[in-house]
């Protein structure tokens, strides 16, 4: 090598490093603040590479696996397995380290803990609704109904002032009466809301 090339080739070496210290990750509570204030918007296909980005930073942290969850089970066609295994998995994160995120001082835990029961009580509703269109026999579905019913309940231990809980427990609580007493729905299952609680 001649003495010009090995001049260039150490500047650009230099040259690369430079621009390597210059660019930095941005700070993954910043990213997944982003993440939540897109699913707040309703934005939750912004949101998604921003909550797989923060997950990458962070795997343990339980707000962005419930945001996950929440990206899962908006998506069309809806994921719902995947987004009830997030919403699970988000809230034995939050049993094991009790950790907000970036929620502390926005959102109690006992809010998130909530919020975290009734979206998965949703995910099991909207379930049982994909399985009557898909021909399964509404009986059937009585299980997976009385397990919403035990989220949403749980969801009221955490939040007894919901009202959309409470409203959601009571509607439940009928619809399991009835397909218990003749095997099918006598009135419309309730709509998934797409906001939190």
């Amino acid at each position: 090598m001649t003495g010009s090339v090995r001049v260039f080739a150490a500047m650009l070496t230099l040259f690369s490093c430079m621009l390597a210290a210059c660019h930095h990750n941005p700070d993954p509570d910043t990213v997944l603040l982003n993440a939540w204030r897109l699913c707040e918007k309703l934005s939750y296909t912004e949101a998604y590479p921003l909550v797989l980005e923060s997950l990458q930073a962070a795997p343990g942290n339980a707000v962005a696996h419930y945001l996950l969850g929440r990206c899962f089970f908006t998506q069309s066609p809806p994921q719902l397995t995947r987004a009830k295994g997030e919403y699970d998995l988000a809230l034995q994160l939050l049993d094991k380290n009790g950790d907000l995120s970036v929620l502390a001082g926005k959102m109690s835990e006992e809010e998130f803990r909530a919020t975290l029961h009734c979206d998965t009580a949703l995910a099991l509703l909207q379930t049982v609704v994909e399985a009557e269109k898909a021909g399964m026999p509404p009986r059937t579905a009585v299980g997976v109904m009385k397990t919403a019913l035990f989220h949403v309940n749980e969801g009221l231990r955490f939040n007894p002032a919901s009202s959309f809980l409470q409203e959601l427990s009571q509607t439940l609580r009928h619809m399991v009466d009835v397909m218990n007493e003749s095997g099918t729905f006598q009135e419309a299952e309730p709509e998934a809301p797409h906001y939190f609680i």
